[in-house]
């Protein structure tokens, strides 16, 4: 084959069934038809996924309090987990920060009121996202939340809707 030229190839037939996959080998310039087997379950295959649409949420309160909708409950392997939250964000007032938390089986995991996210423009809609990866949790079920809370005077929004979803995710590592 020339290197400056293309060249059509045919494709094998590999349907994405029965762990089929589609390989190429640069040396020989080849399609094949490749499969995947599974293999023993050697933890961190745990996970759990909240893509929350169903509208915005608002708050006014100091204290941390439960993201509606952003609760996931998986049983580890004694092993840590990562929690990731992607959003946008918003206040009705210039200066206030917003904060988000992961709270695990009741205990916050990231200080008494977690990350704090700025507003410099009111109403302006922000985007966040964070992940931390928790230390080895117990072998056993296990309830994690998105908590979150702001100066208690103004009124937070968090933004979850069809054209701007939030993302919650927790996998066992």
């Amino acid at each position: 084959d020339s290197t400056s030229s293309s060249t059509w190839r045919q494709l094998p037939n590999c349907t994405d069934s029965g762990g089929n996959h589609l390989n190429y080998t640069q040396s020989s310039n080849a399609f094949s038809c490749g499969t995947t087997s599974s293999v023993a379950d050697v933890g961190g295959t745990n996970a759990a996924q909240v893509h929350r649409t169903a509208g915005n949420i608002t708050l006014s309160s100091a204290t941390l309090t439960d993201l509606t909708g952003a609760t996931a409950t998986i049983t580890t392997a004694a092993n840590p987990v990562d929690v990731c939250f992607g959003f946008t964000y918003t206040s009705d007032n210039a200066g206030d920060i917003v904060y988000y938390n992961v709270d695990v089986d009741g205990a916050d995991r990231m200080g008494a009121l977690g990350l704090g996210f700025h507003v410099a423009v009111v109403s302006e809609a922000l985007n966040g996202s964070f992940c931390i990866r928790t230390l080895a949790l117990t072998a056993a079920s296990h309830t994690i939340k998105i908590q979150w809370a702001n100066n208690g005077v103004n009124t937070a929004t968090t933004i979850c809707s069809t054209d701007t979803a939030c993302n919650f995710s927790v996998v066992e590592v």
